[in-house]
């Protein structure tokens, strides 16, 4: 299913299934990595302006490899290319979550918002942060929306990512 597509850049060779929606890449130590787009529209369903979004996504970055892997700031470059890459089209955006099952999802969103804040693509693009406070829940739910700054429907998005993390705030309704 390899569309035959890669990305040139300076680290990594990286090779793009476009039906499955995964840039693919190994490193110098033999670690294989994916980074799976994969579409988070489901999210913004109960939003009231979902009927003008399309293109969210969500990245989830996958170590397939089993190796323990090394220092390697070419892995950050190349991640960095592969987003360089998605954002080519303006209209999409990347909504993402820290996992909690392991209760690492604070050091995630501290690791996440620093590598966006060195990043060289995020000159183009703005960021929205949230932390969702849920009730009768133990965790504390990192979130970020990212599009980019020339997307024509920025507006929507952002209402929208407000209106999803309000959503799930809310105790759910009883039914009677």
């Amino acid at each position: 299913a390899i569309s035959g597509q890669a990305i040139e850049n300076d680290d990594y060779k990286v090779t793009i299934d476009s039906e499955s929606f995964t840039y693919s890449f190994t490193t110098k130590n033999g670690i294989e990595y994916n980074i799976i787009f994969s579409d988070s529209m489901s999210y913004f369903s109960d939003t009231s302006t979902v009927k003008k979004l399309s293109k969210i996504y969500s990245i989830t970055i996958d170590k397939v490899s089993d190796e323990k892997p090394q220092l390697d700031t070419d892995v950050e470059l190349t991640i960095d290319a592969v987003i360089t890459h998605f954002f080519k089209d303006i209209e999409k955006s990347i909504v993402y979550y820290c996992y909690t099952a392991d209760h690492k999802e604070r050091s995630r969103a501290r690791k996440f918002n620093a590598w966006y804040t060195n990043s060289p693509f995020n000159i183009n693009t703005t960021k929205i942060d949230n932390t969702i406070e849920v009730p009768d829940d133990e965790y504390h739910h990192f979130t970020s929306i990212i599009y980019h700054k020339d997307n024509p429907f920025s507006s929507d998005l952002t209402v929208a990512y407000y209106e999803m993390v309000d959503g799930l705030t809310k105790p759910p309704k009883e039914e009677i």
